[in-house]
């Protein structure tokens, strides 16, 4: 018995062609040695649930080096969550940064990094009802190297 195949047709609609593009795109620059800018805003995030429902997030995020305004949006996914609170704490190795919250709202915490006295920011957040996201702006005095962190989005 003979098996034949047949490709599928390559269209917006394919399920996942967005995800296996990315993948591709992202294997290649790991294999041909490309990096990321030093003043990219790197941020990893897991979520813990019950069940179905996610309840916490944590992203943990790091900038190498910079001296303008970087940017780092958050989306917060499948949840019902809509308000919560935000922990943040974030170091620097070199400079001083300004960490601001942007929720859907102006920015509403901020607090200032520098050598050996960390940023904390805390307090009530509410996710932005278009992307279910939070931003985080890290704004430097100058040059900074080595920035940090962690924030975390939960449940009240």
């Amino acid at each position: 018995m003979s098996h034949r195949t047949f490709p599928l047709p390559v269209t917006a609609r394919t399920p996942g062609l967005l995800a296996r593009l990315v993948t591709i795109a992202c294997v290649g620059l790991a294999v041909s040695g490309c990096e990321l800018p030093a003043d990219t805003a790197v941020s990893r995030c897991d979520s813990g649930s019950i069940g179905d429902y996610k309840l916490k997030w944590k992203c943990t995020i790091s900038i190498e080096d910079f001296d303008h305004p970087v940017r780092n949006t958050i989306k917060v996914r499948n949840t019902s969550i809509r308000d919560g609170v935000l922990h943040g704490r974030f170091t620097v190795e070199q400079g001083r940064v300004r960490v601001s919250l942007r929720d859907s709202a102006d920015p509403k915490l901020q607090a200032v990094a520098s050598p050996g006295v960390p940023a904390v920011i805390e307090g009530h957040a509410r996710l932005n009802r278009r992307n279910q996201s939070f931003t985080l702006d890290f704004e430097p005095e100058g040059r900074a190297s080595g920035l940090t962190g962690e924030a975390s989005f939960s449940r009240h």
